[in-house]
């Protein structure tokens, strides 16, 4: 059984009001993966960055923040995709593997916007709910 991004998105957003540390976690986590998979479509159709051999979550962020299309709005919002797409992952990071520290319910509203506007601009981009 498939699962969509936006349903990624809705079980974060479940889980970041609840009041205890771990569902605030898995919140920035999912959140972070429905970005992701928001964006890996798109990044796909776009020139390889020569990202190299780095891991295939940050060849999707370098395709997209390096873009080098024509210059005007759809670049600048395809950069700023993979600009978003870096921070939230950052976030996740923290979330995920950084366990000995605190990471707060504001910080799961936080990963949890940039995913919101991630959808956005992904809508804008590709005229759909993808």
């Amino acid at each position: 059984m498939a699962i969509t991004p936006d349903e990624l998105l809705s079980y974060a957003e479940s889980l970041a009001g609840a009041p205890r540390e771990v569902a605030v976690r898995a919140a920035a986590s999912r959140a972070y993966y429905a970005a992701f998979h928001r964006c890996d479509p798109l990044a796909a159709t776009l020139p390889d960055s020569g990202a190299g051999r780095r891991g295939v979550h940050q060849q999707v962020i370098a395709r997209l923040a390096g873009f080098m299309g024509e210059p005007g709005e759809r670049r600048d919002l395809i950069r700023k995709l993979g600009e978003l797409l870096q921070q939230a992952k950052n976030l996740r990071t923290r979330a995920d593997y950084y366990v000995d520290r605190d990471f707060t319910a504001m910080d799961a509203r936080v990963t949890l916007s940039y995913a919101e506007t991630i959808r956005r601009l992904v809508k804008m981009l590709v005229g759909n709910d993808s």
